[in-house]
This record gives structure tokens, sequence and C-alpha cells, in this order.
């Protein structure tokens, strides 16, 4: 069971903050035997410390005292690396939409050149051109350049028509709205990851009173005891047997103390905080209060991030076959130019801007005509074709997906209530039970067996009922993520 579990833990960082952490700090109270228990927790305590330990920093303390749930959401809001992360991908986005922009805006650029032939290359022709009286047939080196040289000049390019750009513009801003709803997924798992982790400390602190109740109550029936056993009144094995369970109870408070601190580490973790801050809560479990669906709720798939992303899938596969489709339209392209050269045996004459630089322009017109491709086009668009008949089956079956969920978190939610109402019943009934056996004891007729007895029961339907508390309130926030309300409850 810890293999699995540690293998659980080594998939993704935030896989092991998120899930197996909050189990094994409920499991970890009755899955395991005392050696497994001790093994399981301080090799837990070496992994999670050690994974943290490299991102923390000489920044000062920061304290959070009494803070509501609301609060820790809109803290962990504000200083997840995630959500910052991708807020810089959204800022990417944009950029790419401004380069896409840039290309069908004018593209101007200027350019400027000197050169020295300081040894000026010379092309043979025939003598006779150069001196009539030279022999036929004969040829003579002649220099057709000056040693010195330069230019310059300023172009501008401009698109005209191109079909695919205005395409590669759309499909620029459909992946910026889906970066935009990655960050709104990674907001919805900043706050289910922040309230399961805030229910995990609300319920080892209520544990803890109760359990310091029984610890107390016990202490003091073990020192009645081991007065009437001075007294002759009881035998020593009595005292014993309350003595091994007192043990034990102290024994699941420091177990209990420990949990609540890596509960506690947990919910820092998935709000930002480093291992040093300070971080209390304010609100209780009676406070959160949760009811019995009575019928399939109401829900809109369109609230559901993930089927979002599957709608813009869809957009970019329509835009896919649409760019196929525009290569088949020409591209026209404007052209301009406007510059100066000059040329001269003479450096001097270089600078002599007014005289020895000459002027030249032009413009035109470039047209690009397709005619035959190999039926590449024709391959790209039914490829495209494809992938839409894939997204949309993926949208179809996502949407029973969500109703799966929907109806999977209603049942657990329903499962869940009705279980902690059962197991408060028999906790509370647990307790009774073990008062009654205290009196019975007290006034002579009952014995000290009945009082263990009953303590064991309590103690088993205490933990019963925080396994049922934990996994109700669980359902709770699964079914908040299933109907796609959870960022628009708690996100503002």
């Amino acid at each position: 069971m810890i293999l699995l579990f540690f293998r659980e833990v080594n998939k993704k960082h935030h896989k092991i903050i998120n899930i197996a952490l909050s189990k094994f700090l409920i499991l970890y109270q009755i899955q395991f035997s005392d050696c497994m228990k001790k093994i399981a927790f301080f090799s837990f305590i070496f992994l999670f410390f050690n994974s943290l330990a490299f991102s923390q920093t000489a920044t000062s303390a920061v304290v959070l005292e009494n803070q509501s749930l609301k609060q820790c959401i809109e803290y962990a809001l504000a200083h997840s690396y995630a959500l910052s992360n991708a807020q810089i991908d959204i800022q990417v986005a944009e950029a790419d939409i401004a380069r896409y922009r840039a290309d069908g805006l004018p593209q101007i650029s200027g350019s400027a050149g000197f050169q020295d032939n300081f040894i000026v290359p010379k092309a043979f022709v025939p003598a006779q051109l150069v001196n009539p009286n030279a022999p036929e047939g004969t040829f003579a080196a002649v220099a057709f350049q000056p040693q010195y040289g330069g230019n310059a000049g300023i172009n501008l390019q401009q698109l005209l028509f191109d079909a695919s750009y205005l395409v590669a513009l759309q499909a620029a801003k459909v992946g910026r709205n889906v970066v935009i709803k990655q960050y709104q997924l990674s907001k919805n798992e900043v706050i289910a990851n922040v309230m399961k982790a805030y229910y995990t400390v609300l319920i080892n602190e209520e544990r803890m009173n109760l359990l310091n109740k029984n610890i107390d109550r016990l202490d003091q029936l073990h020192k009645e005891t081991k007065a009437m056993y001075e007294n002759g009144l009881v035998e020593k094995i009595d005292v014993d047997r309350l003595a091994v369970n007192l043990n034990n109870l102290k024994v699941e408070k420091q177990k209990l103390v420990r949990a609540s601190e890596l509960s506690s580490v947990l919910l820092k973790y998935q709000m930002g905080l480093n291992l040093q801050d300070k971080l209390s809560t304010s609100e209780k479990l009676k406070d959160i209060k949760y009811e019995i669906p009575t019928d399939l709720p109401q829900y809109d798939y369109n609230k559901r991030i993930e089927f979002n992303l599957l709608g813009l899938q869809k957009e970019a596969d329509i835009l896919t076959i649409k760019n196929a489709r525009m290569g088949y339209f020409p591209k026209l392209n404007f052209g301009m130019g406007f510059g100066a050269n000059s040329g001269s045996n003479k450096f001097a004459d270089m600078v002599n801007f007014g005289e020895r630089w000459f002027m030249n322009a032009n413009y035109g017109l470039s047209l690009q005509v397709p005619i035959f491709d190999g039926f590449r086009k024709s391959a790209l668009m039914q490829r495209g074709k494809l992938g839409l008949k894939k997204t949309e089956n993926r949208i179809k079956d996502f949407q029973r997906t969500i109703d799966l969920q929907v109806g999977q978190a209603i049942i657990q939610l329903t499962n869940g209530i009705e279980t902690l109402e059962a197991q408060k019943q028999n906790m509370e009934l647990a307790s009774e039970v073990y008062r009654l056996a205290q009196i019975k004891y007290k006034e002579g007729v009952g014995s000290n067996l009945e009082i263990v007895d009953a303590e064991n029961a309590y103690k088993t339907s205490e933990t019963n009922y925080y396994m049922a508390l934990y996994e109700t309130l669980i359902a709770k926030v699964d079914l908040e993520v299933a109907k796609g309300t959870l960022l628009e409850n708690f996100g503002k």
C-alpha cells in the first residue's frame, strides 16, 4: 500500500500535494498498523519537506491569522505561481497576435553601403575597341568601375491581398482564447485544491478538540479507579486496562498533532505560502452547509472550461480547413524603392552629395498564382475535415462525461451526507454507552472491561464519523467542479 502511495507521489509534483497528502492525512489514522504508520509517516515527512526545501527563500515570514476559506482562496489566486505563468502565457499570445498582424502592415527598410576597390578588377575586351591600331584578335584589360562606390536607399513592401493572412490572424486570436481558458482552468484547480486542504485542516482541528476531551475524561476515570484500587475496591488489572487505553489515546494525539501540522503545510503550499509563514483558520465545520440534492440539478455544459476548450478546438479545425482553401487564391504584393548611388576614383568625391550622387526610384506589383501543387491543399482540407469530425465526437463524448461526473458527484454527496448522519448518531450512541458504562462501574454494577469496550467503540465511531465528514466535503467540492460552478462561486 505504501509503495503504491509513493508511486503516486512521484507522478507529478502538484498531484502529490493535492491528492496523495489529503488522503494520507485521513487514512493515516486507520489504514496502517503501528509499524507501518511510523514508516509511512516519516518517509512522507522526508519526501514532502525535501521537495519544498529548494523553493524556500530568505524572505520574511508572512503572517495570516483567522483566515476564512474565501480569504485563503483570494490569497492563493493572487500568489499562485501556476496562475502567474498562465497570465504570462496570455501576454505571449497577445504578442503572437501583434506579430501576425504586423505581416499585413507596411514593411519599410533602409540600406546603405560603401565599397573600396583598392585593386580594381578588370575585364578583357577586344584591343581594337581601346586602340584602333591594335592587332586584330588581341585583347586589352580595361577597368569598368571606379575604385570607390556607394549606395543608399529606402524600400517599402506592402501586402495587398493574401487570403491566408486573414485566416492566420483569426487562428492567433483563437489561440489567445485557448490560453485564457487554460488560465481559468488553472484558477479552478487552485480553488478546488485550497478548499480540500482547508477542509482537511478543519477536520483535524475538530478531531483534536474531541480527542482532548476523551483524554481528559479517561484520565479522570483512571485517577478515580486508581484511588478505588488503593482503597481495595477494585483490582489492579482494572487500573492497568484504563492506563493502556489512556496511553493509546495520548499516542493518537501525537499522531494527530503531526497530521494537523502536515495539513497546515498542505494548505500553505496550495496558497503559495512558504513553510516558515504563519497561517490560522477562522471557520468551523458547523459553519459549512450542505444538503442532499433532491433531483438532478440544472447545469450548463458551457460552464465547464474543458468544454469551452473543445469548442475552441473546433474553431481551430474550421480555420485549418479554411486556410487550406485560401491557398487556391492568388497573392498580391506592392513594392517601392527610392535610393541613390555614387562612384569615383577619388574618395573626396564620395561626400559631394550634390553632384556625384545620382537618384533612382521604382515601384512594382508582384502576383503569385497557384496553378498545381500535386493535390497538397486538397489533402490538407481532407485532413482538416477529419480533425473537425474527431473534435465534434470529443465534444459529444465530453457532454456524456459531464453528465456522468455530475451524476457520480450527486450520488457521492448523497451517500456521504447519509453516512455522515448515521455515523454521527453512532458516535452519539457510543458516547452515551460509554457514559452509562462509567456510571455502572462507579456504582459497582458494571465491570471495568465494559468501560474499555465502550471507549474502543466510541473511538471507532469517531474515526468513521470524520472519514464520512471528509468524504462528504470532498464530494461537495467535486459536485461544484463537475457542474463548472466552482470558479463562478469562489473565483470572483
